[in-house]
């Protein structure tokens, strides 16, 4: 299991605390997980890159449109959650089964989506919000509350 070092963050309220619960769940399961992760179906296609070198650091991949790794994100994200949740783009909230996702701990778990809400983070930082807008940060802070209230229910 990777540290949780690539997913530090910068004090940010939101972000910190989705990192410590899955940290949590991790720690829970032993840092285990499944054998069969999650699966590649709608996952955004940097993740390929980062899993084919074993997850270790290197070069964070270049996400040049936001505005399509913001669809690609939430397209996978909602494709992991339980068909209940799913409404559209943002996810409705309720009480259901939570089993799929609790199951997804270990490196093909949980660890990939917060991975690229990371990338997703510090590409709209480098880029700058003057060029890719308040909406890409409105995005990024609407999906980071959306896998808080998961794992606010995971933990």
């Amino acid at each position: 299991m990777p540290s949780s070092s690539c997913l530090q963050g910068d004090g940010e309220g939101g972000w910190d605390k989705v990192v410590a619960l899955w940290w949590k769940l991790e720690e829970a399961a032993n840092f285990t997980g499944p054998a069969k992760g999650m699966g590649t179906k709608d996952r955004p296609t940097v993740v390929k890159g980062w899993i084919n070198r074993a997850r270790v650091g290197g070069p964070q991949p270049a996400i040049k449109d936001s505005f399509g790794f913001d669809v690609s994100w939430w397209k996978y994200w909602a494709g992991m959650n339980p068909a209940w949740r799913i409404e559209g783009k943002k996810k409705g909230e309720g009480e259901g089964d939570w089993d799929t996702l609790r199951k997804q701990t270990g490196k093909n778990g949980l660890l990939n989506v917060l991975i690229c809400l990371r990338w997703w983070r510090d590409a709209f930082e480098i880029r700058n919000a003057a060029e890719w807008g308040e909406r890409v940060a409105s995005d990024w802070k609407d999906a980071v509350a959306d896998v808080l209230w998961v794992m606010e229910r995971l933990t």
